[in-house]
């Protein structure tokens, strides 16, 4: 039996395959809102490795697409996270210099109105829909 080429150097991340929301929703169903507070205290890594910032707006993205699903208890989690995270519009996320002030107000109007999009985003993910035949319709 001929063997590979290439090993790989490390194991792949079972939890890749998954969102954010979705790894939050296990977590607090097998190890409880405590476990789930312990995962969101230490820094998310992206595919590069490399620590992703947060923003209080990504937080508020996660906590309603978990309400959305039902599933309040752990929305509630996320949404104690979203309090102590910096708004998106915050200059540390900004990746332009303070030499061209342009620049970055050019990119504090975008990020305001992508605040803005998202939280008409968030609030259609909440809003009630009528359920599906749930109208009655009057006898002729």
């Amino acid at each position: 039996m001929p063997y590979p080429d290439e090993l790989p150097t490390e194991e792949a991340d079972p939890f890749a395959q998954y969102s954010i929301p979705e790894v939050c929703a296990f977590i607090h169903k097998k190890l409880g809102p405590d476990a789930l507070r312990d995962l969101l205290a230490r820094p998310i890594k992206g595919v590069d490795g490399k620590a992703i910032v947060q923003s209080r707006e990504d937080w508020l993205d996660y906590s309603s697409e978990l309400r959305s699903a039902g599933l309040n208890a752990v929305a509630d989690v996320v949404d104690e996270f979203a309090t102590a995270a910096l708004p998106m519009d915050d200059l540390s996320f900004c990746p332009y210099t303070p030499d061209v002030p342009a620049n970055r107000v050019s990119w504090l109007r975008a990020q305001r109105q992508r605040q803005e999009q998202r939280q008409l985003a968030r609030e259609q993910r909440l809003a009630p829909r009528p359920r599906e035949g749930s109208r009655k319709t009057k006898p002729a």
